[in-house]
């Protein structure tokens, strides 16, 4: 979203600053003129040489050449007065969208509900002991560290109400999870939420052992 941003901003930059449209165009190829120079062994003499095309650098720069730094002040000084809301407006319906997505992502991120229902996923186990394994979900460079007996209890969570869930490991496994280690598990990617809808459920006393659930990134 970040990027899509900076180059709507960008862009509004040179047109306000009045740059000729023959520079316009250099800095803005269509879509079959981007492909094209991006496949393999579509170079020229400049990319191989790291010498400057004269006439190239003249099309690109117009009648900024030779005033490079003024234009790169030029164009923070406009940027410099924008408001997101003026973002939005530049960047037109693609930012728009990646902006509500990247809203959305954080919103689940950030919640503390939990899927009604959810189901495990294959473990990927780098490390176990006889107390604890850690147990790699959504990165392998974040494994999260699970006592045991949860890493065995996880194949309850097999797709049916999480309520249900819950109540057949405390059963069969002696644990209590609360809602916010789910919760963690769900976000580490180790369970993964079969419905849209989520569960209000309040969080009962967990169980002590659980409290060694941490992440090792």
């Amino acid at each position: 979203m970040l990027a899509a941003a900076e180059e709507a901003v960008g862009l509004a930059s040179i047109i306000d600053l009045g740059i000729d449209t023959r520079t316009l165009a250099e800095l803005s190829p269509t879509r079959a003129e981007a492909e094209a120079a991006s496949r393999a062994g579509n170079l020229i003499a400049s990319d191989v040489d790291d010498q400057v095309d004269p006439e190239r650098y003249a099309a690109l720069w117009g009648r900024w050449r030779g005033r490079e730094r003024d234009l790169y002040s030029a164009c923070a000084e406009f940027s410099d007065a924008l408001l997101w809301p003026d973002v939005l407006r530049l960047g037109g319906a693609r930012l728009e969208l990646l902006s509500r997505l990247l809203v959305d992502a954080y919103s689940k991120l950030t919640s503390t509900e939990i899927p009604a229902r959810v189901r495990h996923r294959k473990l990927n186990v780098v490390y176990a002991s006889t107390e604890a394994a850690h147990v790699v979900g959504y990165s392998p460079l974040d494994p999260l560290r699970l006592p045991k007996g949860l890493a065995d209890a996880l194949y309850c969570f097999d797709g049916r109400s999480t309520r249900e869930a819950l109540k057949d490991i405390d059963e069969r496994h002696r644990l209590r999870l609360s809602p916010a280690v789910v919760r963690k598990l769900v976000d580490f990617g180790l369970l993964e939420e079969t419905e849209d809808s989520v569960a209000s459920l309040h969080d009962p006393p967990s169980d002590p052992r659980m409290h060694t659930l941490s992440s090792k990134g």
